[in-house]
């Protein structure tokens, strides 16, 4: 069983402080909003820490505390974002596919 799983992929930079676009591989905007961080590998060694998440447009808008710039931002387009299994909070009767 993965220990980290794939819950968005950043598309593109949003405005010029940092915010980042993401395509959402996981239910809703509400569900990825719940983690403090999120993870740029599936070993969990690049974290990033979640300062807001909102829903725009079939994705969503993050920003990360520790991206401030378009250009940090820029860098991070087409990476895959993973959150921790253990943090990922689910109902009964709900499983990961």
């Amino acid at each position: 069983m993965k220990a980290y799983l794939e819950a968005a992929k950043i598309t593109a930079p949003h405005a010029l402080k940092g915010e980042v676009k993401a395509q959402l591989w996981c239910d809703d905007a509400a569900f990825l909003a719940h983690f403090k961080t999120l993870y740029l590998d599936q070993g969990g060694k690049n974290a990033l820490n979640v300062a807001s998440v909102r829903p725009q447009k079939g994705g969503v808008i993050i920003r990360f505390k520790e991206i401030d710039t378009i250009d940090a931002a820029e860098a991070l387009r087409g990476k895959m974002l993973y959150c921790k299994r253990t943090d990922a909070p689910l109902a009964p009767g709900q499983h990961f596919i």
